[in-house]
């Protein structure tokens, strides 16, 4: 019971209120802008409760909507906001067709929660061209978004996309000084009609029909801007502790690529990425240690994972114990090398319960290291539970623990002796298989000559031009010493076969058409189809790039005639500029290296040539005048320093293009030269 003093006290102090109340009536305080008296009301009216937390319920019955550019408005007036009070919204929707106003990054003085469920969310890229927004100062430390769809507007997001570098970083980072807490949870994404309609021009007409767009400005998703790839988003959360970004169908395979490398989570300590229908552990994930030092949770639940992959390169920055939860995801199999794995991660716990293991004969080596009474000790006590966990398969096995299996009961030795002729069976056709691979490989060039020159097909990679532009198949450079082989026996062969077949080539793809392959060449020999009144080296420019190819017919003598190497130097040049196989080396006899220039030299090391003396010399050389090649990276990387080499030739002989030093009388009218005894040299 209360003392008379108290009483009187108390009794004093209400009577004063009362005659205050009808003397000097107060009005009302108001907490919600006058737009949002039909949606929203405080929970709590003290003044004394900070932040003060407001609830809104939207309907779609509702003629007013909760947009806050409004809220900042009535915020920023002084009479609202004079004493620095802090507010909390949770806005409720009716999702069937409820909708607000939310731009990002979501700035108004005075808001320091944002909590929005069930909701339809526009206006996403409405303020990101506003300097005034961006330098306005940072409140937000909580925002939720769950259950929610964000409606995209196309014109807005690709203005934002063509002006990307641009944008504050403070519309990239979200608060990046102030927020702690960052949840958007079940969240979808939808484009409005004006995008919609554009997207039909990247789909397949119906009934051979064209769509044109409607909108021209829709041709601007085609012609996105090159910087987007080479985007650089750098944030530095000083205070965030929680991202939630789960149950979530729109996450990139690029996104913890651009979460993590050039941002900076010093204190983040939970991540939640569980049922987003992860299949592999990203990278950045799998080495969390180098970007979330204080990391205490990693919640990778009801995905697919089905490996434990993680990595702990960075473990001594790690200021926490973690926990990593792998529950209901699609490990169906487990062997020593995880239980290492699970050894080898420090002050982290990898919880795989509820996984679906398949308790088959690949269990039966983690079944033996399961035994070793010594496995959980010391740092592997924590992952004693494995021997709780059950098995998902075989049906004989379901829902037997792991800890109880033998390999007796796994039965697989039943499985190894029961028959042992379909695994030899098996064995031999693998060999044989193997064999006929390895003797494919080793002679596959040789195999693909056959099959052109004595079955007419072109295998996959292979490419007939014919002629084409090209007067001849090939220019035969030699020197005259070897002419009577060059005549009587080379063209000969090449050019009297009067028969031509047929052969399919795909040189465009994804068609097929019949050429002729002509086993008759047409070929282009200096002491005949020189045209008489042009200098010499007019008629050797002319006739190798007349020609689709150059045949160098090597010998002693020809490395001593100085119009044969010349030949040679204008044949290799076009090799390179035609990046091509143009030059065809035929070594008629054998040349000693120390009488060759350095660039014959490499070209023998470099290029493909054949030997007269090989069995298939005419197959190699027909395949050789037939199938389109290129030039390979190796053979083109050495293109400058050929040249290089080049220039070293000339200077250990004379220039070509000097008649004075060559033998005999050269004409400076364009007469063909020869040495006084009538030798081309």
């Amino acid at each position: 019971m209360l003392s008379p003093m108290p009483r009187l006290s108390l009794a004093t102090f209400f009577a004063l209120s009362l005659c205050q109340d009808e003397t000097t009536p107060s009005p009302p305080r108001q907490f919600v802008p006058p737009q949002f008296d039909q949606i929203c009301a405080p929970v709590t009216f003290s003044e004394q409760i900070t932040p003060m937390k407001i609830k809104c319920t939207l309907t779609r019955n509702d003629e007013q909507t909760w947009r806050l550019a409004t809220l900042r408005e009535w915020m920023m007036e002084t009479k609202n906001n004079q004493s620095g009070k802090q507010y909390s919204y949770e806005i409720q929707c009716d999702r069937s067709n409820s909708s607000l106003s939310l731009p990002w990054p979501m700035k108004c003085p005075g808001l320091v929660e944002l909590v929005v469920r069930n909701c339809n969310i526009t206006g996403m890229y409405s303020e990101y061209d506003r300097p005034d927004i961006f330098t306005m100062p940072s409140q937000l430390i909580r925002v939720e978004v769950t259950d929610s769809t964000m409606v995209i507007q196309h014109s807005r997001f690709l203005d934002v996309v063509h002006r990307i570098t641009n944008v504050s970083s403070d519309f990239d980072c979200l608060q990046q000084e102030t927020v702690e807490e960052l949840v958007f949870r079940n969240i979808s994404y939808m484009l409005d009609d004006d995008m919609e309609h554009c997207l039909q021009m990247f789909r397949p007409p119906k009934d051979n029909a064209s769509i044109v767009p409607v909108d021209p400005s829709c041709n601007i998703l085609l012609h996105l801007p090159p910087e987007l790839r080479n985007l650089e988003v750098e944030c530095n959360f000083q205070k965030l502790r929680i991202i939630d970004e789960s149950i979530s169908n729109t996450l990139s395979v690029y996104y913890h690529r651009f979460l993590t490398k050039y941002s900076k989570f010093p204190i983040l300590e939970f991540l939640n990425y569980s049922s987003n229908h992860i299949n592999v552990v990203p990278e950045e994930l799998r080495d969390w240690t180098f970007y979330f030092l204080s990391l205490k949770h990693m919640d990778l639940s009801h995905n697919k994972i089905d490996k434990i992959t993680f990595e702990t390169k960075f473990n001594f920055n790690h200021k926490n114990d973690t926990y990593i939860n792998l529950q209901y995801n699609n490990i169906t199999s487990l062997s020593p090398m995880d239980l290492d794995h699970l050894r080898n991660q420090q002050k982290t716990l990898i919880d795989i319960r509820n996984n679906p293991i398949n308790c088959d004969c690949n269990l039966e080596d983690f079944i033996k290291a399961l035994s070793n009474k010594s496995l959980f000790t010391g740092d592997m006590k924590k992952y004693e539970y494995i021997k709780d966990m059950n098995c998902a398969q075989p049906d004989h096995l379901a829902g037997r623990s792991l800890g109880s299996l033998t390999v007796e009961i796994l039965n697989c030795a039943l499985g190894h002796s029961s028959s042992v002729i379909p695994f030899v069976v098996l064995a031999v056709v693998v060999v044989i298989v193997l064999g006929v691979v390895v003797i494919a490989f080793i002679y596959r060039k040789e195999i693909r000559i056959l099959f052109y020159t004595r079955f007419n097909i072109l295998l996959c990679g292979d490419v007939y031009k014919g002629l084409g532009s090209k007067q001849f198949h090939a220019f035969v450079s030699y020197s005259t010493e070897d002419e009577e082989w060059v005549i009587d026996v080379l063209a000969n062969r090449l050019e009297n076969n009067e028969h031509s077949r047929e052969v399919l080539s795909t040189s465009e793809p994804g068609t097929t058409r019949t050429n002729r392959r002509p086993t008759r060449f047409n070929l282009c020999i200096h002491g005949r189809d020189f045209v008489p009144g042009i200098p010499i080296i007019e008629n050797i420019i002319n006739s190798v790039q007349n020609s689709r190819h150059t045949i160098i017919i090597l010998t002693p003598n020809f490395v001593q005639s100085r119009w044969a190497m010349e030949e040679f130097l204008q044949a290799y040049n076009q090799s390179i500029n035609e990046r091509r196989r143009h030059l065809i080396i035929v070594i008629l006899e054998e040349v000693p290296e120390d009488r060759m220039d350095p660039l014959l030299r490499r070209c023998l090391k470099t290029f493909t040539y054949i030997k007269v003396s090989d069995k298939l010399f005419y197959d190699r050389l027909t395949y050789s005048l037939s199938a389109d090649k290129k030039l390979s990276n190796d053979e083109l990387s050495n293109e400058n320093s050929v040249q290089c080499m080049r220039d070293t030739v000339t200077l250990d002989m004379p220039n070509c293009y000097d008649s004075g030093v060559f033998e005999g009388d050269v004409s400076m009218k364009g007469e063909t030269n020869f040495s006084d005894n009538g030798i081309r040299l």
